[in-house]
């Protein structure tokens, strides 16, 4: 578009895209994450399992923060109920949020 241009031409940019997900597009997470299909327990349907090969992080002090629970936030379990809590893994933060 055109604010890409200008300011690209101005050499402000550092890639020739721009967006809050803009480099996230070439994420292919099947290939190092796992997640729960639900089988056994359809209220596990997209709970990760693993991410980048890790059952756990490495980035932060303690335990509680560096373990990945949740799913990424593109679906849920059915039957979702508005007291439950929902539990979101956000790459880009490392961390597991509560919604």
């Amino acid at each position: 578009d055109k604010l890409t241009r200008l300011l690209n031409s101005n050499k402000k940019l550092p890639s020739p895209t721009f967006g809050l997900f803009a480099n996230d597009s070439d994420k292919d997470w099947s290939t190092y994450s796992s997640v729960r299909t639900g089988t056994d327990d359809l209220n596990d349907v997209g709970q990760f399992v693993t991410w980048r090969n890790q059952s756990t992080l490495p980035y932060w002090k303690g335990n509680y923060g560096n373990m990945i629970n949740g799913t990424d936030g593109t679906f849920f379990h059915p039957h979702l109920n508005k007291s439950e809590d929902v539990i979101v893994f956000v790459d880009s933060l490392f961390r597991s949020v509560n919604l």
